[in-house]
Parts: structure tokens; C-alpha cells; sequence
């Protein structure tokens, strides 16, 4: 089993038998190795759920593995209970600034230091609409969120997104809507975000007050498409690739 530290750069091999069900009690093991600092090696023994767990730990911090990026250490934010209206954001708080995020929140997120910000989920991707959440807030659309249920005004939108993770020092990642959406849709959203020319939605942007592009460099085709109760599923993985391809390379799509 391997555990990584994003303080240290160690790479932490645990041998033992472990099931899914105590996974959670060994994690929080592999920090008495981190704690020990000078040693080499450390021995732990508890019992999670009842069952006697031995574990080894050993660390080598004088022959690195290899570099690890921080990419891996990112977070996202959905549509989903408070994530991000109520908890994020939440316009009118005390606890929050001008534009509505919460201060109290960002600290605390800034702590984890996130390299990758994802938005807008999560599950919710498949009826996420990214032109609803652009604009003056009064002209915004609301939706129902067929997902997770009650209304979103989506007044934390794509502009929001971006300066929220880039608050934080993180890359914005958007995934696109694979579930209602189109490819269309999707393409307008990079040029929204990405465009240089003198085009339609680069132009929105520049009219929505940002004359320079946000250069998104992470982009994510759909989420959890096999996930049979949400709204437009793919089971078979064959027809997930295809539909993939025709949202990154329309003109190499199978069925033209």
C-alpha cells in the first residue's frame, strides 16, 4: 500500500493486510512515521473495528523515488448540500466579502493548499449549463438541480470559479456537460474561457469585464457517464469513447 505527504515528498510503502473497512484507521497510522522524523523505520499496532491491525513503516528520505506532482492535489467544488451556496458562498453573510465568498471558508481551504480546483462537480456535470452562470446576476438563469435537488441561482458561476481557485493559487479545471449538454456547448465554453480572436464568446467574456483570456488548461469530458440513476448514462464503455471523441475531435467523430 502506498501513501504519499505533500509536506514532505515522502513516499510511504505499508505492508499488512488490510480491508477496505479499516483503509481509514491505517491512513491515520501512516502519521506516526511522519512524526518520528529522525527514524528510519517505525512500528505501529492498533485495532480498528475490533480486529488486532499490525502494520510496518518505513521511510527513506535520503533516496527519492521520484518527484511528485502537485497536481494530484486538488479538490472540487459541486452543486451538492452547502459545497458551495451556504458554504463557499453565500451572498448577504457576515462572513462574507463584497462579491459573496466567504472568508472564513477561503482560509481554511487556503490552508489545504489545493493545486486544482474542479468545477462544477461532481455528478451535478450532467445539468450544468455553463452560459446560465455568466452575466449580471440579476439575469442569470435558475435551475432546478435535478441532481441533488432544490434550485440554483448560479450566481457562483464560471468567472467566479476561476478567481475563486486562482484566490486560492489553484488551476482551474471545468468539466463539461457530456449528460444534457453538447459538444457544441462545450467548445463555446473553451472559447469563452480561452479565446484570442475577435469571435463571439471570447467577445462575451471581454463584455463580461475580463479583456484577457483565463487560459483553462484542465478540462474534463463529463463525470461518472456509466452512473445508471443519473440523467443521461453510457454503460457500454466502447459508446463512452466514442461520444468522448466526438466532444474533443468533432470532425474525426466515428459516425461522420
Amino acid at each position: 500500500m502506498l501513501f504519499i505527504s505533500k509536506q514532505s515528498r515522502a513516499i510511504i510503502f505499508v505492508k499488512a493486510q488490510v480491508t477496505r473497512r479499516n483503509f481509514i484507521g491505517l491512513i491515520g497510522m501512516s502519521g506516526l512515521g511522519l512524526a518520528l522524523k529522525g527514524s528510519a523505520f517505525a512500528a505501529a499496532r492498533s485495532v480498528v473495528a475490533g480486529v488486532p491491525l499490525e502494520a510496518s513503516i518505513e521511510i527513506d528520505f535520503t533516496h527519492p523515488e521520484g518527484y511528485i506532482d502537485d497536481g494530484i492535489y486538488g479538490q472540487f467544488i459541486e452543486y451538492l448540500g452547502r459545497a458551495i451556496n451556504g458554504g463557499i458562498f453565500e451572498e448577504g453573510s457576515p462572513l462574507s466579502d463584497a462579491t459573496g465568498v466567504r472568508k472564513d471558508v477561503l482560509e481554511k481551504i487556503r490552508g489545504l493548499q489545493p493545486s486544482v480546483l474542479r468545477y462544477p462537480g461532481g455528478t451535478y456535470t450532467k445539468i450544468y449549463h455553463w452560459m446560465d452562470g455568466i452575466g449580471p446576476l440579476a439575469e442569470r438563469r435558475s435551475r432546478p438541480n435535478l441532481i441533488w435537488g432544490g434550485v440554483e441561482d448560479n450566481h457562483f458561476g464560471t468567472d467566479e470559479a476561476i478567481a475563486y481557485a486562482r484566490e486560492l493559487g489553484a488551476d482551474p479545471y471545468f468539466a463539461v456537460n457530456m449528460g444534457t449538454g453538447t459538444a457544441e456547448e462545450a467548445g463555446n465554453w473553451v472559447e469563452y474561457c480561452n479565446g484570442t480572436q475577435d469571435t463571439y464568446y471570447a467577445n462575451l467574456r471581454r463584455k463580461n469585464g475580463h479583456s484577457d483570456p483565463f487560459n483553462v488548461k484542465y478540462w474534463g469530458i463529463g463525470n461518472e457517464e456509466a452512473a445508471g440513476p443519473d440523467i443521461g448514462h453510457l454503460q457500454d464503455v466502447k459508446e463512452f469513447v466514442k461520444e468522448a471523441w466526438l466532444y474533443t475531435k468533432p470532425t474525426h467523430h466515428p459516425k461522420n
